[in-house]
């Protein structure tokens, strides 16, 4: 392919000593051509020009000896317009010769075509080869030469110089290329292996179990987790088939991948560990290579989740069953306040064999009362008046009782220091220290000690013995016994409602279910620690108070009797229950108190008949009744009636995490009855809420 003319090198040095070739040279090189002249003679004639073709003029320079021709191809090189070719006398005396002269350029100037002439045979073929080589830039032409061959020399050598530029330039071009794309593929690949080497570092570090495996389903990589959590060695799966290794981890054989996709949950198994016990491993898609080709499986410890799910699953079901037993437990209340009304009603009659009949109805209506409490205790529902106490206090003023049930076989002991104080119901505090003392006392049926140990604590100190607590300050009560200890495998179930180890007759279940319940009502914390043989360690942790507010008794603990607070006579009362055994046992022990008795249904009813039938000296409601609830009876009562004194009952509180059972205790106009109640209670209470209500008329300006 012809190099286009404008890209053509056409210049030509002349080295001779004879200046009569020099002008040849020009001539042949440099002379307008015949063709020329004939197509100016027809535009001359004809007016018409036929196609011209390309003439090429060189660019001739001239030097007279080797060495001025050397200086101007190096002067030439370095202003950028190098020569193509040379024609080149052998022998120019006095300086150096063409052979030389050819030597000395070809060291400055490798690219260039030079053409030796000559007309003696001072140099042979033989003897140019053997100096030169075998050189494709040199030409042999001898003199005299012909002009024809001159020209296509030069034409044939310049356009071979431009070709060799041209092929050199696209050569450095392309390796430009080659080098670019080598420096880009180097760095690909170092960022590649680094990649990998960051993806290995992940892949063998990462805290899930990770297995890369092939279509065939062959496992191809396997990090430490998984190899942990399958309990084997990386020698032994590498290579291996998926189902072999996950069969040997106790996977069934005939897993299904077939329709697996990313995220996809394939199946879960259990492993087991020896002295770590069971383990449980899910297993699941995180990439694939195609439709049910998964590449990337992940297996993951899921033993805590899946006892976290155990435990909510425990925790609704006890929920459940709290919810069935706080239910029952107000249904018995209102039958055992019903049974111990008309009791006593009974108990005050002349007959001996009816007083003795009505006895016995108490007593069992006490022991009922006993158990609806730990009932209502499980099920955290049981009426809940905190007040501040001393913690050491309390557990000090039940040692007499304490050791009553213990009996002689067994000792007290009790390690106190300074007080405790704790926002807490006081009358649930001792029944879980009664209930403490007879679940120790039951576990050392030999005899043994059981003490209490009271101290103050900080929030690490509580934590690290066991504590769920968040509070700076907190209090702790320690209950340890003697006893044969429970095993670690029933811990969990010690706390659960009707579950016990002792033998038929000798207990509920509900004792320990009780504790729990009331100290969680009480914002507490309770641990366990046991075991067989040695003995049994409770502790209970409470928020500590930093003082003893100045507390008004509560009008829900028991009263004597006295003449006085019996006295009802002249006094109007409407009673409010949704309870018709409630409402008829509790109105006629009011009348026998003298009290005229109106009854209501309900607080709908109540207010009908304040506002129609006249009104009355005091109110007595129950709590927890369909449709406008006892609370909202007293608050509309208050409203129209603000010196109306209203008394509550109940045999539990629907919300007592709401704090406005204790609202209504500490009210002016408001008091409290827990059903069941006695007679004794009930007219001292409604006593107190009449008088509370004739002092403030008195003391009114």
């Amino acid at each position: 392919m012809n190099t286009p003319l404008a890209e053509k090198n056409l210049r030509i040095l002349i080295v001779d000593d004879n200046h009569a070739i020099h002008s040849d040279f020009i001539k042949i090189l440099t002379a307008e051509r015949a063709d020329d002249k004939a197509r100016d003679m027809e535009s001359t004639l004809f007016g018409t020009v036929s196609e011209a073709h390309p003439i090429v003029r060189f660019e001739v320079d001239s030097a007279y000896q080797g060495k001025e021709g050397y200086e101007m191809v190096v002067r030439a090189r370095s202003e950028g317009r190098p020569y193509a070719m040379a024609f080149m006398d052998v022998r120019m005396p006095p300086g150096w010769d063409g052979i030389e002269t050819a030597e000395k350029i070809w060291e400055v100037d490798p690219e260039m075509q030079i053409v030796i002439c000559t007309a003696f045979s001072d140099y042979s073929w033989e003897k140019i080869g053997k100096r030169f080589g075998q050189s494709d830039k040199l030409v042999i032409l001898k003199k005299p030469f012909d002009n024809i061959e001159t020209l296509q020399l030069a034409t044939a050598l310049t356009e071979k110089w431009s070709l060799a530029r041209q092929a050199k330039s696209q050569l450095e071009n392309l390796e430009r290329l080659v080098e670019g794309r080598t420096r880009e593929l180097r760095a690909a690949k170092d960022l590649a292996e680094c990649e990998r080497a960051r993806y290995l570092a992940l892949f063998s570090q990462a805290p899930d179990g990770l297995l890369g495996i092939d279509a065939g389903r062959v496992i191809l990589e396997i990090n430490e987790a998984a190899c942990r959590l399958l309990g084997q060695h990386r020698d032994e799966v590498l290579g291996r088939g998926l189902a072999e290794v996950l069969s040997r981890a106790g996977a069934p054989s005939d897993i299904d991948l077939s329709g697996a996709s990313t995220g996809q949950r394939l199946l879960e198994l259990s492993v087991s560990r020896g002295s770590d016990g069971i383990h449980f491993l899910e297993i699941s898609v995180q990439c694939t290579t195609g439709p049910g080709v998964p590449s990337l499986l992940v297996l993951r410890d899921v033993t805590q989740r899946k006892l976290i799910e155990t435990r909510i699953g425990h925790a609704q079901r006890l929920e459940a069953v709290g919810q069935l037993a706080g239910g029952i437990a107000h249904d018995f209340n209102n039958l055992l306040t019903a049974i111990g009304a008309s009791a006593e009603l009974l108990i005050i009659q002349p007959d001996p064999e009816t007083k003795s009949l009505a006895q016995i109805v108490l007593d069992a209506q006490k022991r009922g009362t006993g158990l609806t409490r730990q009932l209502l205790a499980f099920a955290r529902r049981d009426v809940h008046q905190p007040t501040i106490i001393d913690l050491a206090t309390t557990v000090a003023g039940m040692a007499d009782l304490a050791d009553r049930v213990l009996g002689k076989q067994h000792r007290l002991e009790i390690v106190r220091s300074e007080p405790l104080f704790i926002n807490a119901d006081a009358a649930q505090v001792e029944q879980v220290i009664l209930n403490l003392v007879t679940n120790a006392r039951d576990a050392m049926a030999e005899g043994g000690t059981i003490r209490f140990t009271l101290r103050s604590l900080t929030r690490a100190e509580a934590q690290f013995m066991g504590s769920r607590l968040v509070s700076e300050k907190q209090a702790l009560l320690e209950v340890v016994d003697t006893g044969v200890g429970i095993p670690p495998d029933l811990h969990s179930r010690v706390f659960e409602p009707f579950f016990t180890t002792k033998a038929r007759g000798r207990g509920t279940g509900l004792g320990l279910a009780a504790v729990q319940g009331i100290v969680v009502q009480n914002h507490g914390s309770i641990a366990l620690e046991s075991a067989v043989g040695k003995g049994t360690t409770f502790r209970i942790f409470f928020p500590s108070q930093d003082k003893v507010p100045n507390q008004r008794p509560s009008s829900s603990h028991p009263f004597r009797s006295n003449e006085k607070a019996a006295d009802g006579a002249g006094k109007r009362l409407l009673l409010v229950d949704d309870e018709e055994l409630v409402r008829g046992a509790t109105a006629s022990v009011l009348r026998s108190g003298g009290y005229e008795v109106r009854v209501a249904s309900s607080g709908e009813q109540a207010l009908s008949l304040l506002n129609s039938v006249g009104p009355v000296d005091i109110v007595l409601t129950d709590l927890a009744m369909p449709g406008m609830n006892g609370l909202e009876l007293g608050e509309r009562i208050r409203f129209a009636h603000p010196k109306l004194p209203v008394v509550y009952m109940s045999g539990f509180f629907e919300d007592p995490g709401s704090g406005r059972l204790g609202m209504v205790a500490s009210a002016k106009s408001g008091h409290f009855l827990a059903k069941p109640f006695t007679k004794d209670q009930l007219f001292h209470v409604l006593h107190a809420a009449i008088e509370l209500v004739g002092h403030e008329a008195l003391g009114s300006p």
